[in-house]
């Protein structure tokens, strides 16, 4: 499985992004909403969505959707549904996305509205696949 180092890496494209971990260690991080682009592996679960790295597990930002707004969900692909399962199972994606960061009360948590999805790419194979 591909760990991602927690580290601010160098730009995806056009667009620098931060891990999990960066943006909980960043010192912009205690801004009530700040506009952050995130790569990190998604994790579904029946309740919704999150954002983690294994590199820093006790830190976590949960995905809010805003109406009209992008769904982090491969069964609405058939490509995506062929390389991640429906729904994203124990190899799901690391996915790269931007949009507005809240902060919630304690250092561990965050809360990401999903403005934009910008890549998925596998734990398995490394190939990265467009939205």
């Amino acid at each position: 499985m591909t760990e991602l180092d927690g580290s601010e890496t160098p730009p995806s494209r056009d667009q620098a992004y931060q891990t999990v971990c960066s943006v909980f260690s960043s010192k912009d991080a205690h801004v009530k909403d700040s506009r952050v682009t995130v790569k990190a592996h998604l994790v579904l679960h029946a309740h919704g969505a999150m954002l983690r790295d294994s590199a820093c597990r006790g830190k976590t930002i949960f995905l809010r959707y805003q109406e009209g707004g992008p769904y982090l969900d491969t069964c609405e692909s058939d490509r995506l549904s062929r390389e991640f399962g429906c729904p994203a199972g124990m190899n799901g994606p690391i996915v790269t996305v931007s949009g507005v960061l809240s902060r919630r009360d304690s250092s561990k948590y965050g809360e990401l509205t999903v403005e934009r999805i910008l890549e998925y790419a596998s734990t398995r194979t490394g190939e990265r696949v467009e939205p």
